[in-house]
């Protein structure tokens, strides 16, 4: 005992109390203990609940289940290793999805997501709903009811993030002009998947619990999954098929924005949806601070940044359009005298597709398809960072200018 205090006086004086406390911290928090814990009173209760079991024609397992996995919360320690739990099970499965675009992609491992998934926005989810509902202090016919809506929820995010895994690697899928058909068509099985099981819960949702509000917020959560998955797959049979053909297909850029534009339209009018939902509830009903708290969040992150992100886009792409359409086309010899690669694509300029290449008052030669989705972002050149504005197009000559100068008047006589 003497020796152990004079350890931690010893790490306090050298290394400060919050290396101390973050130290005990990793020696008493152990998650795969939380995992053993859970698993071994899952498995306790799973057995009491079968043993005791006495219809005729054989147990219920979907309420064995169900009842063997609400009956572990009954203490803060329960709802912390429920939590773990379900960490190391979301990690699992996004483990599956990326080990099975692995040998589809090539260059996985290059391909830098939006944010790291591992499973803890899952779990950090299910013990902020345990929290929040207070189940430990539930009847057992309520604690169930909980737990599928938890569950539901808890699904919807995994199923999230599965597509913020797959989206990026199925887009550039294309960008490796790979023709292999094998590799597309277990693209379009995973993408079949997200979109018809978001759909199935959705379905499964609606018929077990009445409409309300956080029901609500589940059900859009699946429907918009769905709508990007169809977005998805949409846009990468679009890339899919101009990696195919020999010349760039001009307007893909515009087909795609239109395709990303209806689903941006069709996942707004679902938050709205939501929102009508909730402040039908909060007026008919009787509500509470936390669904007051969500909606408002809701109308906030998912309403108005909406609304925001969408008017952005569309001015961006309207000013970009404005701007590119200004721009003085290159000639044959302005091309030739540059001899260069696009700074933008990295691909020829030749005399062939001097129709597509524009010249910007910096006198820098792009394509203009490039020059074009690079305005749609930032209006500065990529090569020596100026401001890249519209042409001003000079007025029209007027008919009698082209004409040839009068003749000066004759001098007047002596």
């Amino acid at each position: 005992m003497k020796l152990l205090l004079q350890s931690i006086i010893f790490i306090t004086r050298t290394e400060g109390v919050n290396f101390l406390c973050l130290k005990t911290f990793k020696k008493i928090f152990v998650p795969v203990h939380f995992l053993l814990f859970w698993t071994v009173t899952f498995l306790t209760k799973l057995y009491m609940q079968f043993a005791a079991s006495t219809r005729p024609e054989g147990p219920n397992w979907y309420y064995i289940i169900l009842s063997s996995a609400s009956a572990i919360y009954i203490s803060p320690i329960s709802l912390l290793s429920t939590a773990i739990t379900v960490t190391y099970l979301s990690c699992f499965v996004l483990s599956i999805i990326k080990l099975y675009l692995w040998g589809t992609v090539p260059n996985l491992g290059n391909i830098t997501p939006s944010r790291d998934h591992n499973g803890w926005e899952e779990g950090m989810t299910t013990l902020l709903l345990t929290t929040i509902t207070a189940m430990t202090d539930m009847n057992e016919n309520a604690r169930m009811a909980v737990l599928i809506i938890i569950s539901f929820v808890v699904l919807s995010s995994l199923l999230q993030s599965m597509l913020e895994i797959s989206e990026p690697a199925i887009l550039s899928l294309n960008s490796n002009q790979t023709n292999n058909r094998i590799h597309h068509l277990k693209v379009l099985l995973l993408c079949a998947f997200l979109f018809c099981f978001p759909l199935y819960v959705t379905y499964v949702l609606a018929q077990i619990f009445p409409v309300n509000f956080w029901i609500a917020v589940v059900l859009s959560t699946s429907l918009l999954i769905s709508a990007r998955v169809l977005d998805l797959v949409i846009v990468h049979c679009l890339f899919w098929w101009d990696s195919c053909q020999r010349e760039p297909w001009e307007y893909l850029d515009e087909v795609v924005y239109f395709c990303r534009s209806v689903t941006k339209i069709l996942e707004f009018i679902i938050a709205i949806s939501v929102v009508v939902v909730g402040l039908w509830e909060a007026m008919y009903k009787q509500t509470n601070l936390v669904n007051s708290s969500i909606l408002i969040l809701h109308c906030y992150f998912n309403v108005w940044q909406r609304i925001n992100e969408g008017l952005r886009s569309f001015l961006r792409r309207r000013e970009a359009n404005r701007v590119v359409n200004s721009l003085r086309f290159a000639d044959a010899a302005e091309i030739v005298k540059c001899n260069d690669l696009c700074s933008i694509c990295f691909l020829e300029m030749s005399e062939k597709k001097s129709l597509l290449v524009v010249i910007t008052q910096c006198n820098h030669l792009f394509h203009r398809l490039c020059i074009k989705k690079w305005m749609s972002i930032q209006n500065r050149c990529p090569l020596c960072t100026s401001t890249i504005s519209a042409t001003e197009v000079p007025p029209p000559v007027p008919p009698d200018a082209l004409l040839p100068p009068p003749p000066p008047p004759p001098p007047p006589h002596p």
